[in-house]
């Protein structure tokens, strides 16, 4: 019988709905970069509501617990070994080709070596969890039973977040983004919601951590849901096998390895204040930094939708590729120029109403080194997603261990002269040279050009943003004084970039896909007879 099931397989072609999906179309990419970017925002406005609830409701020593549980729960994606990113890449890969059964092979295997390492993770955290919560973590001696059970749930909810984590990559791959940000908001919004809705309960940290554990459970089970009826053959699994797991190992070994590098390049700087100037002047840097590299969402968003496309068309079609790698950059430009322009400008009024008067001498000259840079390092976002659609994973994952020992030589040379300051300053400076040679890279072994993109309306889009800079800047240092009219003024001149931008930079495709996004919004508009 599962002889008979793979010949189907084999000689069966991609039903409509699927075919559609290795297509590249601009109003869809649009669409589904607005779910991604809706995805992402509304659970952050839920944290924010939730947060002050739930720090007053379990004090300060179960709320940082509870903090380190978000971030386990956040960071259990680099245990999956990068078969999430590789899931997606082969399954738009093979689904555009219309090879359905090394879909569904890729597919099962996948899941279940997925399942199989959330379990032997789960064993581990468990093993571990008496020496993390009273020597690691040095639990508060009231805590330490409470603290320990919270833990032993963490580690059996391991296998359900892994097997979520996996049926996702199975929807990106399909590029649903539609059906991904429909769970993953409420899934996302329900980590803040569910502590506080225990709170409000009396429920202690276990307690808490064991609804937030049924939840994921029960959105592993929608994602599995939705996976059959988005590709409704894998109802018929095929034989489990080695053979077809070692592609997705090969590549998400490299995955894993610049995910694991990353993340110590991006916090680095922070040990580093801690232990050369004080920990009090971490907080001065970190909530700077937390709050700019916020803007990342903007191109992850965009880039997250892209990597299915770009898997689908494949190395053999560099027109289409050099098309979407060109207006990539463009975009990114466009939307984040005037924010991180206007962070600049109004770095120290911005600093005072949010943190206070006290952050401001500290923190302002911070901000607006690290909003350049993370401005910069947006645009190395499109490198990134581009090498590893088009399986070149490797030269991300050697160029950021590369970077490890020099700029951690520099920032420790830099944060003990220049403080925080100078922390910005080379963090920026590391990212800038990122930016360069990812490009550079992705030139050299895709053949793609990003000069190709700066084209005549990127030079008008880039000096409409001087403009606008230096009439944001003029009208700041004339009418600082007058908050209010300081504000109009200045959101005259950005809708005056926009404006520009919408007319002249954009061209018609890029203002259909635009448009597209709005579609859904105006029919559901158009039914409720609004």
């Amino acid at each position: 019988m599962a002889s008979e099931d793979t010949k189907l397989l084999k000689a069966e072609q991609p039903p409509a709905h699927v075919a559609r999906t290795a297509g590249v179309d601009g109003a869809k990419l649009a669409r589904n970069t607005a779910f991604n970017f809706v995805g992402q925002v509304l659970p952050l406005i839920a944290g924010i509501a939730f947060i002050p609830f739930i720090v007053r409701g379990l004090g300060p020593d179960r709320f940082g617990l509870l903090g380190i549980v978000w971030i386990v729960f956040g960071y259990f994606s680099l245990i999956d070994l990068g078969l999430g990113r590789a899931t997606t890449k082969f399954m738009a890969e093979w689904l555009a080709k219309g090879e359905l059964y090394r879909v569904s092979e890729m597919i099962w295997n996948s899941v279940a070596l997925q399942i199989l390492l959330g379990i032997i993770g789960g064993i581990l955290i468990a093993g571990l969890t008496p020496l993390l919560v009273e020597r690691v973590l040095k639990t508060p001696l009231p805590l330490v039973q409470e603290a320990r059970l919270t833990f032993y749930i963490l580690a059996g909810a391991l296998p359900a977040v892994l097997a979520m984590n996996s049926l996702r990559a199975i929807l990106e791959g399909a590029q649903r983004f539609d059906i991904v940000n429909l769970l993953r908001i409420p899934s996302s919004a329900l980590a803040f919601a569910v502590p506080a809705a225990a709170v409000a309960l009396g429920l202690r940290l276990p307690g808490i951590v064991l609804w937030m554990a049924i939840s994921r459970l029960g959105f592993t089970l929608a994602h599995g849901y939705f996976c059959l009826r988005v590709l409704p053959w894998l109802r018929t699994p095929p034989a489990l096998r080695a053979g077809a797991i070692l592609p997705l190992l090969s590549f998400g070994g490299w995955v894993t390895a610049a995910n694991l590098v990353n993340p110590v390049l991006l916090s680095m700087d922070r040990f580093l204040i801690g232990s050369l100037v004080s920990v009090a002047m971490v907080g001065y840097y970190t909530a700077p930094f937390e709050a700019v590299t916020k803007l990342w969402m903007i191109p992850a968003s965009l880039m997250t939708t892209v990597y299915p496309a770009c898997s689908a068309l494949g190395v053999g079609r560099l027109r289409e590729l050099q098309n979407i790698y060109s207006r990539s950059i463009k975009y990114i430009f466009c939307a984040l120029a005037p924010i991180s322009l206007a962070l600049v400008v109004f770095a120290r009024p911005l600093i005072s109403m949010w943190l206070g008067p006290g952050f401001v001498e500290k923190s302002a000259v911070p901000l607006q080194l690290l909003a350049v840079g993370v401005f910069i390092n947006s645009f190395a976002h499109v490198p990134y997603c581009f090498l590893q659609a088009l399986g070149r994973p490797d030269t991300t994952a050697k160029l950021f261990l590369i970077e490890l020992l020099p700029y951690g030589l520099l920032a420790w040379w830099t944060i003990q002269g220049h403080g925080i300051t100078g922390a910005a300053a080379v963090w920026s400076f590391r990212v800038a040279i990122e930016v360069l040679l990812l490009l550079a890279i992705a030139h050299r072994v895709l053949s793609l050009s990003a000069i190709r993109a700066m084209d005549e309306r990127m030079w008008i889009a880039g000096g409409t943003l001087c403009m606008a800079g230096a009439l944001l800047y003029l009208t700041d240092f004339i009418l600082h004084k007058t908050l209010l009219l300081d504000a109009v003024l200045c959101a005259i001149w950005l809708a005056v970039y926009g404006f520009v931008v919408w007319k002249w930079v954009l061209d018609g495709a890029d203002r259909v896909s635009a448009l597209a996004v709005l579609t859904p919004l105006r029919n559901a508009l158009g039914k409720s007879g609004i």
